[in-house]
């Protein structure tokens, strides 16, 4: 598969939360996404909720997953986003339904090697971190140009 890799410089940034105290991904699969990642073996396709965002999203925009919780805070992945926000059924509630956006995963990180939220923090001055209760959270251009050469710089090391 091939995903459509969106250009940098113009994408939006959308950050998608992960508490994995509320939804658990386990040691193994993520294990697994990341050497999948490593590898530059073609990432299957996922939906991610966006929270309220129901809109303003489009195909090519950049997508990180800032993992939240009491197991360690940062972010974990980045991706590209596949679709415009769509509805479906709830993650954690079948009789209803919520907002999500398909991503194709082009990074993993293991959770001992994730850009630590202190780090992100310090270069994304206008984004409120510690407040952030949801998915779907759009980096203004100041930030979101700040955090792409922090992780490219974090990735590489």
């Amino acid at each position: 598969m091939s995903a459509n890799l969106g250009d940098e410089e113009t994408s939006h940034v959308f950050i998608m939360t992960w508490n994995p105290d509320k939804f658990e991904i386990s040691e193994s699969d993520l294990a697994e996404y990341v050497e999948l990642t490593k590898s530059d073996e073609p990432f299957e396709k996922s939906n991610w909720a966006t929270g309220s965002r129901n809109s303003g999203v489009e195909t090519g925009d950049i997508a990180y997953l800032f993992q939240q919780g009491q197991k360690g805070r940062g972010l974990i992945a980045k991706g590209v986003i596949q679709s415009e926000v769509y509805q479906d059924e709830h993650w954690d509630d079948e009789d209803s339904v919520t907002n999500f956006v398909d991503v194709v995963w082009s990074v993993w990180l293991s959770a001992s090697n994730r850009l630590p939220i202190e780090d992100v923090m310090a270069v994304t001055p206008n984004t409120h971190w510690n407040q952030m209760q949801g998915s779907g959270v759009q980096l203004q251009p100041s930030d979101a140009g700040a955090l792409l050469t922090l992780w490219d710089q974090w990735v590489a090391r």
